[in-house]
């Protein structure tokens, strides 16, 4: 990947929040968020931007919320018929009371119409469906609950008048993130439960998978073994091209911060589980999607104070191939991400300039993809050769040139889970299997900065 271009839009508002984002009917960015002042009482806005493929603003428009709080906005989605977008969101008074809101724009960025729903505290993704429809899917404060996390995942069915058609709740998870198509008028929510282990003072978090019908009926529940102490946060649910689906998130184990990747069959029978550590560095992905089962996640990563946005790309083998961030100039944070009309990859979040945060957009190629050869891995400025390959004993390593930056050669189990680093030196090094089982393994070369290329290691 290389980033093409970075952007930031002015309002003119004191703080302003880049964290949804979409493109028009002619291939246009349009960008939605709010705005954060906490000098007025409270009252923000939600903002939307709109700008060329270029990066150029094209216009832009505030509409008031009238709500007292913070202000939360998820999604911003294009309607079927192609002539209007609608924003979802809820305002958040810190108490847990929240009030949730779908609001439509036409394509000029003026307000249509908005909607609050007191019935659903948080919603957090939605979709439309064939009738016109829309399936908000989020959680519902509970008053009584005694747990740290007092809420219940909830989905609702509302007419484009806002009239709600059914509520459901679902004793098995506190927030649904994601919705999607299922198969035959079904549809997928996904989304963390937590638990409070007996004795244990702090949240065991796990990821959920449900099938639902048209009328918000669950049909197959997954859920992640919750006896598996990890704390691991599901930000998005997405289907792979065979018809599995992905949880995609963080964990944390021990001192140990990583992407999870869990593989769940379209019938919920789970599949793979993949923990990838970050190793030296600390990074938080907001946000995925997927190429032809390429993972790409944005988010920011923190080194010495700084904290800068990050696009990462991973393999259908959930194995780190390639990263990109900024210059670690002040504060970026990516939020949410998108594969354009061009099959670019673009960015929303905000950027601190001058203490004010401002709406930024960032766009990349995909012009770095995991090599189908396990034998010749070209990065722009680096040849890597493998042989033999399949490995029966010892394999050698051999370097078009020699690196003058200090290189380490990581090997990885098909589930992504770190075996052992050498240093490289030279151009020459060996590698050996020693007691390692048949099978399918990764390597990875990596400089202190960046993973410089990936490969599968096959061991007979």
């Amino acid at each position: 990947m290389a980033q093409e271009w970075e952007r930031t839009f002015d309002l003119g508002e004191p703080n302003q929040i880049g964290s949804a984002i979409t493109t028009s009917p002619d291939g246009d960015y349009v960008i939605a968020g709010y705005t954060r002042d906490t000098s007025s009482g409270f009252n923000p806005e939600v903002l939307i931007v709109s700008a060329t493929p270029e990066g150029d603003s094209l216009w832009s428009n505030t509409i008031p919320i009238n709500k007292t709080g913070f202000l939360s906005v998820g999604q911003i989605k294009l309607n079927h018929s192609g002539n209007a977008y609608y924003i979802s969101g809820f305002s958040n008074t810190g108490l847990g009371a929240d009030t949730s809101f779908i609001i439509k724009i036409n394509l000029a960025g003026q307000q249509l119409s908005t909607h609050f729903f007191s019935e659903l505290d948080r919603v957090h993704d939605f979709i439309e469906t064939p009738e016109g429809d829309l399936i908000l899917a989020g959680g519902r404060y509970d008053p009584n609950s005694a747990e740290l996390n007092p809420f219940i995942a909830k989905a609702m069915r509302i007419e484009a008048d806002g009239s709600i058609l059914w509520e459901v709740e679902y004793e098995y998870g506190n927030l649904i993130i994601s919705i999607l198509e299922g198969e035959n008028g079904s549809y997928i929510i996904g989304g963390t439960q937590e638990l409070f282990p007996p004795g244990i003072p702090v949240a065991a978090q796990y990821g959920f998978l449900v099938q639902i019908t048209e009328n918000g009926l669950a049909e197959w529940i997954y859920a992640q073994n919750p006896d598996v102490f990890f704390n691991r946060s599901v930000k998005k649910v997405l289907r792979r091209d065979d018809g599995s689906f992905m949880l995609l998130g963080n964990y944390v184990q021990s001192s140990q911060f990583g992407t999870m990747i869990q593989i769940v069959s379209p019938e919920g029978v789970p599949g793979d589980l993949y923990l990838l550590p970050n190793m030296s560095r600390t990074q938080l992905d907001f946000e995925y999607c997927s190429v032809d089962d390429q993972i790409y996640s944005f988010g920011f990563i923190s080194s010495s104070g700084n904290q800068d946005y990050q696009f990462t790309l991973f393999s259908p083998e959930a194995v780190e191939v390639d990263m990109i961030s900024g210059s670690n100039s002040n504060k970026r944070i990516g939020r949410r991400l998108m594969i354009d009309t061009e099959g670019a990859i673009a960015g929303t979040g905000y950027h601190e300039v001058e203490g004010r945060d401002l709406v930024m957009l960032v766009k990349a190629d995909l012009s770095c993809t995991p090599s189908s050869s396990t034998e010749d891995i070209t990065n722009e400025s680096l040849k890597l050769t493998l042989s033999p390959n399949p490995v029966r004993d010892v394999c050698k390593f051999e370097l078009a040139r020699e690196i003058s930056e200090d290189l380490q050669l990581s090997i990885y189990n098909s589930k992504g889970q770190f075996l052992e680093q050498w240093p490289v030196h030279g151009t020459t090094f060996h590698w050996n299997r020693k007691s390692l089982p048949s099978g399918l393994y990764f390597y990875q070369l990596q400089s202190p900065e960046q993973t410089i290329v990936s490969g599968k290691i096959v061991l007979d």
